[in-house]
């Protein structure tokens, strides 16, 4: 499967919005989403909450870890919102 074939569709009358909340535990990131009233703006978890390790890459296609390369949960929520013109 390639990267465009996991990417959700995107048409012209809908905008995708995501958040990512970066925790140091499963629980601080669904305590977050709760705390935000995420699910009342229409939010919902987009995949497992499981460990990540965070790097950047930089235009020259250096990598720089983040968070000093410690492993941190993260959990992606997703919403799909009619754009308003």
């Amino acid at each position: 499967m390639t990267l465009q074939e996991t990417m959700i569709p995107q048409t012209s009358t809908l905008q995708n919005e995501c958040i990512t909340i970066i925790a140091r535990s499963p629980g601080q990131a669904l305590k977050e989403f709760h705390r935000r009233g995420l699910g009342k703006q229409g939010y919902a978890i987009s995949g497992r909450v499981v460990p990540h390790k965070f790097e950047v890459i930089d235009d020259e296609g250096s990598s720089e870890e983040l968070f000093n390369g410690e492993h941190f949960y993260s959990a992606t929520f997703f919403r799909k919102e009619e754009q308003r013109r």
